[in-house]
């Protein structure tokens, strides 16, 4: 079914918190893969699959502090006054 109401637009506040969610969320998710890694690795730490597991968690720990940056960075844009950006 088609919808006849477009919904309203979104405000810059609103799409810095979903944002800010959305960041949050994926850095839980790393954190649990993270943990899964390790656990691997502790349970079977001789087996040629542990080289791997220990490559993730590295790039996992890597991907976690790239979201807490832009988390950060999402959350001091909530404080700058609105003003046009460049969309790169």
């Amino acid at each position: 079914m088609r919808k006849t109401v477009p919904d309203p637009p979104t405000t810059s506040l609103e799409s810095s918190v979903a944002l800010q969610d959305t960041l949050v969320q994926a850095s839980e998710h790393v954190i649990c893969a993270i943990s899964v890694a390790s656990q691997c690795v502790t349970l079977n730490p001789v087996s040629h699959s542990s080289k791997i597991m220990r490559a993730v968690i590295h790039e996992m720990a890597a991907v976690r502090t790239l979201l807490d940056d832009a988390a950060v960075q999402a959350k001091m844009r909530e404080h700058l006054p609105d003003e046009p950006r460049t969309v790169h």
